[in-house]
């Protein structure tokens, strides 16, 4: 599923991480469900970390970057700068970014004994926690956004100022896009602030696109996030 991903990405690391958040990640009623939550888990958490560019067609590289920049070792300090001077930048499979967030899944993770506060380059280095941040962002609403986990269960109760941007959840595509909007922001499908009424279309998982702008009024990270899905699906 994964021929080219990184080492730290493992099928263990993924078992693990998942067990930790047992009863809230995962947590459809009916294995079609569960499997489903995976699978979109899996495609967003692909396109975050890919090494084959956007909308190329193969889907065979998802997993492939840790840390963003390319590597582990590569500083971003536009993120923030840790104590011991490592930076916040995009780690994991969904690509923890800011020191906000990295407090809020040391915090968060449940048994969690590493500081990435303090050294945030852990999360590239270690498998448990390269799934377990990504994990616990999943399931973990913030501020007017609400999780990942509970938009793809159908459990998200969309606002008025959602709706009037279109994120509805009315469908499978619309949730999936929902879910690319919280992970990257209002960049991707529209702010979450009421005061900015931009409106964009989610997809829905027919359109090809391949930057992370907006192509014909559709969302093409949205978009090309689907292809990933339909790809797991079709093909495993």
């Amino acid at each position: 599923m994964f021929p080219n991903r990184q080492v730290n990405y493992t099928y263990q690391g993924l078992v693990d991480a998942s067990a930790k958040f047992d009863g809230v990640f995962l947590n459809g009623n009916t294995q079609e469900d569960k499997l489903k939550e995976l699978l979109v888990f899996l495609s967003q958490s692909s396109h975050e970390t890919t090494g084959d560019g956007y909308a190329s067609g193969t889907f065979d590289k998802g997993l492939y970057f840790v840390a963003e920049g390319g590597n582990n070792t590569e500083l971003l300090p536009d993120y923030g700068v840790s104590t011991s001077g490592e930076t916040f930048q995009g780690r994991g499979s969904l690509q923890l970014t800011y020191e906000a967030n990295y407090q809020g899944a040391m915090d968060g993770i449940p048994g969690n004994t590493y500081d990435i506060v303090t050294n945030p380059a852990l999360v590239g280095t270690t498998p448990e926690l390269a799934f377990e941040t990504a994990i616990w962002f999943w399931v973990t609403a913030q501020g007017n956004k609400p999780s990942c986990s509970d938009v793809i269960n159908g459990s998200w109760i969309p606002s008025a100022n959602d709706i009037e941007k279109n994120r509805t959840g009315d469908t499978f595509f619309n949730s999936f896009g929902v879910i690319t909007n919280i992970i990257n922001g209002g960049i991707e499908a529209g702010s979450w602030d009421e005061t900015n009424s931009l409106v964009i279309n989610l997809g829905n998982g027919t359109a090809t696109g391949n930057t992370t702008t907006v192509i014909d009024g559709k969302n093409a990270q949205s978009i090309n996030r689907q292809q990933y899905y339909n790809h797991f699906v079709e093909t495993f």
